[in-house]
């Protein structure tokens, strides 16, 4: 009895878990069948609408956003990072398409701005739901955070939030920090050692090390298996990667005096406009251009802290 009461249990758990899942599919199919309904009539009835090319890719890539999203919730813990950066992307676009539609003037416009703003409304709920993630940890269990979190507490280290908030409140012991990752643990890490030396025996030796190491202080190309390169092979991704971010955020960091030497000439330009305009009606620069410059200033200062973030968590963890 007590066998079958615990069967049940799980059964039901695990109908609760799939359920927010189940539904976050059938907004990505709903919103695929609305975009297909969409491409149809913009074909069928010759809609004049901007880049019809782009409703062909629309459908493709909703499809695609399915087929991922439902992968990473098979084999991860984590949610899908294709779908949380493709929603706020796509109604960004959005909004720029249905300003350029309107601004047509078109009869036919209203049913294709319609299913457009479906598409949207749906997605929007599935973003939501997905930020949410498809599992929660277990602060019981001691799991790291970062095992399910999205891409964007990653960036913004969002996962320390609970660990932080406890801080505040009262001191942090060894018993409230998180277990390490499997990629971290001490063995993991001397297997990966013991693999790449072994793989530099076998290669110029011909022999297997069995984990020992062999150092060898020579020089030359005579066949000596050289610890370095080992902990280059085992270690050494992450520092590459984190070389590669941290040259991307020097770029951005030299980008910054550009753009605000940018911002000074327009303010400029639009204020010798402004007092010119009484005199010869010159309309001046377009006040979008000041937003655009103002945008991109925003996105190149929070890409630069989001890649040192990144930069910091691969050297340091």
């Amino acid at each position: 009895m007590l066998r079958g009461k615990l069967v049940c249990t799980t059964r039901i758990s695990a109908r609760d878990e799939t359920d927010p899942q189940s539904f976050l599919q059938a907004l990505l199919a709903l919103a695929f069948v609305s975009s297909c309904a969409n491409l149809i009539l913009v074909f069928i009835q010759h809609i004049p609408v901007p880049v019809q090319e782009s409703y062909i890719l629309e459908v493709i890539a909703l499809a695609a956003i399915f087929f991922l999203t439902y992968l990473t919730h098979e084999r991860t813990r984590t949610s899908s990072s294709i779908l949380l950066l493709f929603w706020p992307t796509y109604t960004m676009g959005f909004v720029l398409w249905a300003r350029t539609l309107i601004s047509m003037s078109s009869s036919k416009v209203p049913p294709v701005l319609a299913l457009k703003g479906v598409v949207v409304a749906l997605g929007i709920i599935s973003f939501v739901l997905e930020c949410l993630g498809p599992e929660q940890i277990d602060a019981a269990m001691h799991e790291n955070p970062i095992i399910t979190a999205n891409i964007f507490s990653i960036w913004s280290f969002g996962w320390m939030t609970p660990l932080m908030k406890k801080g505040v409140s009262a001191y942090i012991s060894e018993n409230d920090l998180p277990d390490l990752l499997s990629e971290d643990a001490a063995t993991k890490l001397g297997d990966d050692l013991k693999k790449a030396l072994d793989k530099q025996c076998v290669s110029r030796l011909g022999i297997s090390c069995c984990g020992a190491i062999l150092i060898q202080k020579t020089s030359g190309r005579d066949g000596k298996v050289r610890l370095w390169r080992a902990l280059f092979v085992a270690y050494g991704p992450p520092y590459l990667l984190a070389a590669f971010l941290k040259i991307a955020q020097d770029c951005l960091a030299f980008l910054q005096p550009q753009l605000l030497r940018w911002l000074l000439a327009y303010i400029s330009a639009y204020q010798s406009a402004q007092d010119d305009a009484s005199f010869r009606g010159s309309p001046g620069p377009s006040p979008l251009e000041g937003f655009a410059i103002a945008v991109i200033m925003f996105v190149a200062a929070a890409a630069q802290t989001f890649i040192l973030h990144q930069v910091c968590l691969l050297t340091c963890s």
